[in-house]
């Protein structure tokens, strides 16, 4: 195993957190087989709960170790080996280690609620999964929305021009270009708000819901764990079979308390988004009344100079784009207030995630 792998997770355990890895786990014979352990800092060390890798992501993240090693051999130290798993894990769409994590322990939780056919586990594990794939489209239609006023931003520009040769100084389309400039620079500062760095994945909304993510996978893992060893050391409880549950579901309950946390978070980030969406959509209706004036203007000023009436045709094009994207946005928020409500709801009513 990579040592830098074991120093990335060294480092996060050190910070109080939590950490999820695909680790080589050494038996008492002497040979190794893969698992996903979660590992958990607690009193007096940290507690882990190890499963067997059934997701997705098993097999892409592995394939990062062998030129971990070869760096390692070559003399790199195990922070600069972990360096080249981060910058693995960048191609491959994840902003940092704890995006993968979080990733990764959904994907492992939720093969685990299938095969124990836990269905209260299994539906909150899936509504997170959408919720992860309605958050990287909505990043993905903000991005576009971008590109489509950065294609339009020398329209006013060229509606000035085009006034300097057809109106004195100071005329109506000059006036109107002005106006549309502002407003439409109004909006791309909105838009990079909105956007943040969404093209990376390091936005606040996809850094909460990894975080929730994990937690809720971990919280619904380490209960399933903390059942087992309940059942194994027997009742009365006796041993370190025991003692080892008490700590598990001790850990098992604190993960769940975060979770409901974090999934209350989303829900008001989410709430936030909506807020902006719709102050996005009131801007772009004073832009549309902007842009109606200058179609006036055009039909007044068309056998003057047909330049502005295909300009004014041009923009007409870019705002029907423009409303087609903020209607796919303003779905996928709708989508993502609907499945953070029933996340929170769900969360707020159970002590587990045991389907009733």
């Amino acid at each position: 195993m990579p040592k830098g792998l074991f120093w990335l997770l060294w480092q996060t355990l050190q910070a109080g957190l939590p950490v999820g890895a695909y680790v080589k786990n050494l038996t008492r014979d002497g040979k190794s087989h893969w698992c996903f352990a979660l590992i958990e800092p607690a009193a007096g060390g940290h507690v882990s709960v190890r499963m067997r890798p059934q997701g997705g992501l098993f097999g892409p993240v592995t394939a990062l170790y062998p030129q971990m090693l070869a760096a390692e051999a070559a003399g790199a130290t195990p922070q600069e080996s972990s360096a080249l798993l981060l910058a693995g894990l960048s191609e491959a769409g994840f902003a940092s280690h704890a995006s993968l994590q979080g990733a990764a322990m959904l994907a492992e939780a939720q093969a685990q609620a299938e095969h124990r056919r836990d269905k209260g586990l299994a539906t909150t594990l899936s509504q997170l999964a959408r919720l992860r794939e309605a958050t990287s489209q909505l990043a993905r239609e903000n991005l576009q929305l971008m590109d489509l006023f950065t294609s339009l931003h020398l329209v006013p520009t060229n509606m000035r021009l085009l006034a300097s040769r057809i109106e004195p100084s100071g005329g109506p389309i000059t006036a109107i270009s002005d106006s549309y400039k502002r407003a439409s620079a109004e909006i791309v500062g909105l838009l990079h708000r909105l956007t943040g760095s969404a093209a990376q994945g390091s936005g606040l909304m996809a850094t909460r819901l990894d975080e929730a993510a994990f937690r809720t996978a971990a919280a619904g893992v380490q209960q399933m764990a903390c059942a087992q060893l309940r059942a194994e050391a027997g009742r009365p409880p006796e041993g370190a079979g025991h003692a080892e549950a008490a700590i598990l579901c001790a850990t098992s309950a604190s993960s769940l308390a975060r979770a409901r946390a974090g999934i209350a978070e989303l829900g008001a980030l989410v709430e936030g988004v909506r807020r902006d969406d719709e102050a996005l959509l009131r801007q772009m209706s004073g832009l549309d009344q902007i842009r109606i004036l200058g179609q006036v203007e055009s039909g007044r000023n068309r056998n003057r100079d047909g330049d502005l009436v295909s300009v004014m045709e041009q923009l007409s094009g870019f705002h029907a784009a423009i409303h087609n994207r903020l209607d796919s946005i303003l779905t996928l928020t709708a989508q993502m207030q609907a499945i953070t409500g029933a996340l929170n709801d769900a969360a707020q009513s159970q002590t587990s995630f045991k389907a009733a």
